[in-house]
């Protein structure tokens, strides 16, 4: 019968302690919206010129690895430009992509980006192009660089948190356990 009453009395002990993990699934869009050129109202390049853009996207604010897990983390940026010579690169953290369309929708995977992250940290990508190259019979280049939406999906577990309910299993087999606990040492003196 002792045993019993311990076995039911750990019951909710044990239901108390699990937790249950979800998964997430967050997107965020930044249209960047950049556009550089000469039909922008820019200049016609000559020589060396360099130009960098930079955005962010937030992260969520329960989100921190650890607790939480990464499943997976994707980042979409829509590029469109006239050259290709091969020196152009789309950058995030650590990871770098050099472009070699004119025009295309570059999917990066970056979940080894999220091995660590604080809460409330952002993710920066950046695009830098490089106009350094003249083509023989285009001394001067004055194209246009287009930079639209950057598309962020993070698809990740989300660490469990004990909920009240949980808490009160958790407590009433803790004071279950102590009752029989207590019984024993009485009936023993």
């Amino acid at each position: 019968m002792k045993k019993f009453l311990v076995f039911l009395c750990a019951i909710p002990l044990v239901l108390g302690v699990m937790g249950s993990a979800k998964a997430v699934i967050y997107t965020d869009t930044v249209n960047v919206g950049a556009l550089y050129g000469a039909d922008a109202g820019g200049h016609i390049w000559q020589g060396y010129e360099e130009v960098v853009y930079e955005w962010e996207h937030p992260t969520p604010i329960d989100f921190g690895v650890p607790p939480d897990t990464v499943n997976s983390a994707i980042l979409d940026v829509y590029v469109g430009w006239v050259d290709t010579f091969g020196d152009d690169h789309l950058d995030v953290a650590s990871l770098s992509l050099p472009l070699t369309t004119n025009t295309a929708t570059y999917r990066l995977d970056i979940g080894e980006v999220f091995v660590d992250w604080a809460k409330g940290e952002n993710l920066a990508g950046s695009l830098t192009i490089y106009e350094n190259e003249v083509a023989e019979g285009f001394p001067d280049w004055g194209g246009d660089i287009i930079l639209g939406d950057s598309v962020f999906t993070l698809d990740y577990e989300n660490a469990p948190v004990p909920e009240p309910t949980t808490m009160l299993l958790l407590g009433s087999g803790l004071i279950g356990l102590a009752g029989v606990g207590r019984k024993k040492f009485f009936k023993k003196t």
